[in-house]
């Protein structure tokens, strides 16, 4: 007598193969995902948003070149201004790395290195390390005229406060 597959038999072939494929996807995402530690499940489950392959990072004089918006920025952040326009005179005044073209980011270069994955603080900390979860100031200001943009490099969240605060900044210029 001869047995033929049941579709039991098949139903388990093609659930094996599924689930191998899954647990490679799962593998991949894994590998992806692993920028920085957060115990929010949310969070860990976000694409990076900054992935170590944008940047190149330049050791000898502690710059990092964004290749998508062909940015350079200061590797490490600035200590807190007391105001924005002190922020934005010390940013223009700067000669960090034989450089004299440094600025204040405005709120969109300033926003486009948040890591989403991260939190406290939200940036990736393997491109931008010892970042403080801080407010750092963007060059942007409100239509209000007393206001400017910042970033909370604590959540990633952009808002904007009075431009007497006490905030840090990060240096960026132009790569051409």
């Amino acid at each position: 007598m001869y047995i033929y597959p049941t579709d039991y038999q098949q139903q388990g072939a093609m659930m094996l193969a599924m689930l191998k494929i899954i647990f490679l996807s799962l593998l991949i995402t894994t590998q992806v995902l692993a920028v920085c530690q957060t115990s929010d499940p949310i969070l860990g489950h976000i694409p990076q948003s900054t992935p170590d392959s944008r940047f190149t990072v330049n050791n000898a004089d502690g710059t990092v070149m964004d290749k998508r918006t062909k940015l350079i920025w200061k590797q490490a952040a600035e200590d807190s201004a007391d105001n924005w326009l002190a922020a934005l005179t010390a940013a223009n005044n700067s000669n960090f790395a034989g450089q004299t073209d440094w600025r204040l980011p405005n709120i969109k270069e300033l926003s486009s290195i948040v890591e989403l994955q991260c939190e406290n603080p939200s940036i990736n900390e393997a491109i931008f390390p010892d970042t403080p979860a801080s407010d750092f100031w963007s060059s942007s200001f409100s239509g209000s005229g007393n206001q400017a943009f910042f970033i909370d490099f604590n959540t990633g969240a952009s808002d904007i406060g009075g431009r007497a605060q006490l905030k840090r900044f990060r240096l960026v210029r132009d790569s051409e």
